[in-house]
């Protein structure tokens, strides 16, 4: 047994009352021997030892009914069936459904998956606390959703799979305002999870901020997490990197790039049956998968040579987690995109021209310009897709112009002036230049964002040689810099990369240029090969519009319209922008929808990382298997303290009544 206000149990110590007050009114009598008296004693000495019990008795319960109130202010807990009979009725259940693609995974003898099978268990436990209202919040709507019977929560289409991805301190968020605004007095929050280090986000500060609010709410919540963690077993995934038309003098031929992995380290080759469809013919074909995971780049589809984009899927055998086995694709026809080099001395020579030349997603032909600063206004910035800036920073008409461009989703890398400018953009100017002394004083890169953005990690987890660049010169960045994201610090503590975060495009600041007197850039190229590529790659996403999107980036209202071409026909139309799929919308574009990478190898966050993300609520980690998920439900018991201390002073008072003999009529005074 525990206690929300363990404090109050000072209070027990008041049960010593009862017995101080019995010793002391024993004390207020003194014994007197008196003969006349002798022979009365003798009478009722029969009746003494009765009349001890009678008040031993009295002094226990009204020692009883102290302590009984002592504990119930107390606010007990207590589980088991203890916890159900002395819980009383509960006003309210909430129950936070994660249904992203990971709960798909089917796990136990009877092939449920976990999303199901941690359904069925807060059913079952709702049906036995009887909850005056069960409200759902799920992870794709975060719409709190009153249902009229627990069992109601299966047939639902709120809680069907989906391929968005969950955000748990958004949804625990929901929940407490819920309350919050509604007021139950005692509710309970079940939540059932696999605990995917993308769907909890531990670095997200909503959790600092729901640990700071949550004392503020009177009323008695309760977290109940079950955890859903059973591993799949003998899981293949597949998923399309890229899918592009190539056309021959006669011919045409979609080439898609596919991924495949399989969770087990079981030694020996694999036969992996595949079966393509391409805009809606489906052909089969198979491949060998050695290792782990392989990327097999050469998977081509003949097409009609005069349909120039269209869609499909690629699909592999059925296995326990169903949700990774297909993924879907658009194509489009080669388009044209530009990168525009403004450089302060207009010369072409700069690493970063040839770096720019070749599009990331093969499917583009890119081509470079380069121009002074004098000249970037009279630039058509149509079908420009990087704008990569070696001058000083724009002002007046130019930054004007540049503020146009990143509204329209623009995405722009800006490089330190060789010389002193004392010009400012959107608050931001370049600091003084800083040489090293000596070659002894060269400064290196010691922190950098590997997890996302330019400087991330390889698709196959390669880090990017980041620490073994070499800056000789930089300047630094002033401004406001808490606006800012650093992607890479050097040993000076300066920012070399930083992100400005921007409603529509992305703007990049980089502290040194790539010359051989500022770094090492030019002669490692990898790094800035990478950093240019992924900065174009964004842009050619952003100005042809992506072909191929994650479930849950798009506004569901934007993607309603669309029409549904592929993917689960059960799903309403307002989930398009959740559901994988393929879309046409009403230019007869396709659109690509597909779960995000994370669904696919997101590690499991540790238990004791979820108790410190709740540190200091009421949260209770219930038991997996065949158990009952309310077994280990602790329940507020202090009604049965209190009907204890009701009953022990009814008690009290009965035996303190005189006794019979004392209240029979006296006989009056004419009788003999």
């Amino acid at each position: 047994m525990s206690f929300l206000q363990p404090f109050l149990l000072w209070g027990l110590a008041l049960a010593a009352i009862p017995v101080i007050i019995h010793l002391i009114h024993q004390r207020r009598f003194r014994t007197v021997n008196w003969g006349a008296m002798y022979f009365l004693r003798k009478a009722r000495q029969n009746a003494r030892g009765m009349a001890r019990l009678k008040q031993w008795i009295i002094l226990a319960m009204r020692t009883l009914a102290i302590l009984a109130l002592a504990l119930a202010v107390s606010r007990p807990l207590a589980g088991g069936w203890m916890g159900q009979a002395g819980a009383g009725n509960l006003p309210m259940a909430i129950v936070l459904l994660d249904r992203s693609p990971s709960m798909e995974h089917r796990v136990g003898a009877a092939g449920e998956t976990k999303r199901e099978a941690g359904l069925r268990k807060i059913i079952e436990a709702c049906s036995r606390f009887e909850p005056s209202r069960v409200v759902l919040i799920d992870s794709v709507t975060m719409d709190p959703v009153e249902v009229d019977q627990p069992d109601d929560l299966l047939e639902i289409p709120e809680t069907a799979p989906v391929d968005k991805s969950a955000n748990w301190p958004a949804m625990l968020q929901k929940a407490l305002e819920y309350v919050e605004s509604n007021r139950p007095g005692n509710c309970q929050v079940w939540m059932c999870s696999d605990f995917r280090a993308n769907d909890w986000d531990v670095e997200n500060g909503l959790w600092s901020s729901i640990r700071d609010e949550f004392p503020n709410i009177t009323d008695n919540i309760q977290l109940l997490l079950i955890p859903m963690t059973q591993p799949a077993e003998q899981n293949l995934g597949i998923r399309v990197e890229s899918a592009r038309r190539i056309e021959g003098p006669d011919s045409a031929a979609v080439q898609i790039a596919v991924r495949i992995w399989k969770d087990n380290d079981a030694p020996g080759d694999i036969e992996v049956p595949l079966d393509v469809n391409l805009n809606g013919n489906v052909t089969r074909s198979s491949v060998t998968l050695s290792g782990r995971e392989a990327v097999f780049d050469d998977l081509s589809v003949s097409m009609d040579l005069s349909r120039t984009n269209g869609w499909g899927w690629v699909q592999i055998p059925t296995d326990p987690v169903p949700s990774d086995n297909r993924s879907f694709f658009a194509y489009q026809p080669f388009l044209y995109s530009r990168t525009l080099l403004v450089n302060e001395d207009g010369g072409v020579s700069s690493p970063l021209v040839w770096m720019s030349e070749s599009a990331p997603d093969g499917n583009t032909r890119n081509s470079v310009q380069v121009v002074t600063p004098q000249s970037f206004t009279e630039t058509d910035l149509s079908g420009i897709s990087l704008i990569l800036w070696l001058a000083p920073l724009p002002e007046g008409p130019q930054a004007g112009l540049v503020t146009r461009y990143l509204e329209n989703r623009g995405q722009m890398v800006f490089f330190p002036p060789r010389q002193d400018d004392g010009g400012s953009y959107r608050g931001f100017s370049w600091g003084p230049q800083i040489d090293a002394a000596s070659s002894n004083d060269e400064l290196v890169v010691e922190q950098w964002k590997t997890d996302t953005d330019l400087l991330a990690h390889a698709r196959d987890g390669t880090a990017l040689p980041v620490g073994e660049l070499v800056i000789r010169r930089y300047r630094t960045l002033d401004g406001a810099m808490d606006q800012t994201v650093t992607l890479a610090r050097l040993s000076s503590g300066a920012p070399l990369v930083a992100k400005l975060p921007w409603e529509q495009g992305q703007v990049y600041f980089c502290a040194t240029r790539p010359e051989p007197a500022w770094s090492s850039f030019s002669s490692n190229g990898v790094v800035l090969y990478v950093m240019v590529q992924r900065a174009l790659a964004a842009g050619l996403l952003e100005r042809q519009g992506q072909t191929m999107r994650v479930a849950g980036e798009l506004e569901l209202m934007e993607a309603a319209r669309w029409s549904r071409l592929a993917g689960d026909d059960t799903a309403p139309s307002t989930l398009n922008g959740a559901v994988a799929g393929v879309y046409e919308q009403s230019s007869g574009k396709f659109v690509a929808i597909n779960r995000g990478e994370d669904e696919d190898a997101s590690p499991v966050v540790a238990m004791e990382n979820i108790k410190s993300l709740m540190d200091g609520l009421p949260l209770q980690i219930l038991g997996t298997g065949e158990e009952d998920a309310e077994a280990g439900v602790v329940q507020e018991i202090w009604r049965v303290f209190l009907l204890a201390m009701i009953a022990a002073l009814l008690f009290e008072a009965w035996f303190s009544l005189p006794s019979s003999d004392r209240l029979q009529a006296r006989p009056s005074k004419g009788n003999p």
